[in-house]
């Protein structure tokens, strides 16, 4: 009898340990379909930090770009006030050139006096050339 007892004790036994080992089996199935569903998350995650660092990187380059074109913008600025500004200084000039050809074909127009030796002044200077005096004149006018 104490042999029948112990071989059922021992299937007791065995029987215990044969559902511990189920149940682990079990766990562990479950723990590998958890690791599995978390690699898959990883994953997702990798792919869209991936994404969202190339967007990054995207939105960096825009940025530069637009820094790069508002200093262009500047530098167009300046450059077109620089352009009006020897324009107005092209016309004034221009201008004036066309006064000077003026005053000088009315100055050339002017017949010159002609003086003997008899109507020089008393400092031996002759009278003054009326082209003369219109240079004198303008010239003192442009200072």
């Amino acid at each position: 009898m104490e042999l029948v007892t112990k071989l059922q004790t021992e299937q007791h036994s065995v029987n215990e340990l044969q559902a511990k080992l189920l149940q682990q089996e079990d766990e562990l199935s479950q723990v590998k379909e958890t690791l599995s569903s978390k690699e898959g998350e990883i994953s997702e995650l990798q792919q869209v930090n991936h994404l969202a660092e190339k967007e990054s990187f995207q939105q960096d380059q825009i940025k530069d770009r637009l820094r790069h074109y508002e200093a262009q913008a500047q530098l167009v600025d300046t450059l077109q006030n620089e352009l009006t500004s020897a324009q107005d200084m092209m016309e004034a000039l221009t201008t004036q050139n066309s006064e000077l050809r003026t005053m000088l074909i009315k100055a050339t127009e002017i017949k010159p006096v002609t003086h003997s030796s008899n109507n020089s002044s008393e400092d031996g200077m002759d009278e003054a050339n009326p082209r003369d005096e219109i240079v004198r004149s303008w010239l003192s006018a442009n200072t």
